[in-house]
């Protein structure tokens, strides 16, 4: 239980030693992962005190969202709710999903969100009504009235969270990838979710697909103690990740 906590602060002490710069930290932080144990991810509840990251390939997006979110502006067709605000609990997670838009570098919003006195749905992998819900949402000719189950969750809750919906988009991203779709604006306006910082990242040094496996994706959980050393690595242009052809295979 307590190699892998070992393995990585000694990894960390090697590299914060020493100038942030490149590859040694690019091949220090792999050869710790290379070594270090798998174990599942354990994705934060939604009704927690947690931080959580939303990624952008838009630096105007980023500077707005920043200073506001508004659930009006939000891209439609989510998995979870129309037009909800999407946020992930692994920073490496948020910086896949807007590499997806193939650029150099991307922006990722980190956030603190209270949802401890809040109304949350928590979706598990596997749970029966998971793949109904999703089909509730992408439904446009549902009628509410044949299905007030499903209603109620969509409008009943400040914040839905889930697996990441399995479907050929979604192939370059994390298996682990976890959703947090924050549905209502009342709880945003009353603080519940607050701007922390805004992270920019190399898209070159951010792994495609399972390549963010149970480790790396556990790493970059603010709660992990080497989550200040994924943040460095991936500040630094000098990896392999080719991000344009994963999206145009």
């Amino acid at each position: 239980m307590y190699l892998p906590i070992l393995l990585f602060t000694l990894a960390v002490r090697l590299v914060t030693s020493a100038p942030i710069a490149g590859k040694d930290v690019d091949v220090i932080s792999w050869r710790y992962l290379e070594l270090n144990i798998r174990a599942p991810v354990v994705h934060p509840l939604g009704k927690s005190e947690v931080t959580l990251f939303h990624g952008t390939s838009s630096d105007a997006d980023a500077k707005e969202l920043a200073k506001m979110v508004d659930l009006s502006k939000g891209a439609a067709g989510g998995d979870l709710n129309d037009g909800g605000f999407y946020m992930t609990d692994s920073i490496y997670a948020a910086a896949q999903f807007a590499c997806q838009d193939v650029v150099e570098k991307v922006f990722v919003l980190e956030f603190k969100w209270q949802g401890t006195d809040l109304r949350v749905k928590e979706f598990q992998n596997g749970d029966p009504d998971l793949e109904q819900f999703l089909a509730y949402d992408k439904d446009p000719d549902t009628n509410t009235e044949d299905n007030p189950a499903m209603n109620a969750i969509m409008t009943g809750n400040d914040m839905i969270t889930g697996p990441m919906h399995k479907i050929t988009t979604d192939r370059n991203l994390a298996p682990d990838f976890r959703q947090y779709a924050a549905t209502k604006q009342k709880p945003i306006d009353d603080g519940k979710l607050t701007f922390v910082t805004t992270h920019e990242l190399f898209c070159s040094v951010v792994p495609i697909a399972g390549g963010v496996d149970e480790n790396l994706y556990t790493v970059g959980q603010r709660s992990n103690s080497g989550f200040s050393l994924a943040v460095a690595t991936m500040k630094v242009g000098s990896g392999t990740a080719d991000w344009g052809k994963a999206m145009s295979e």
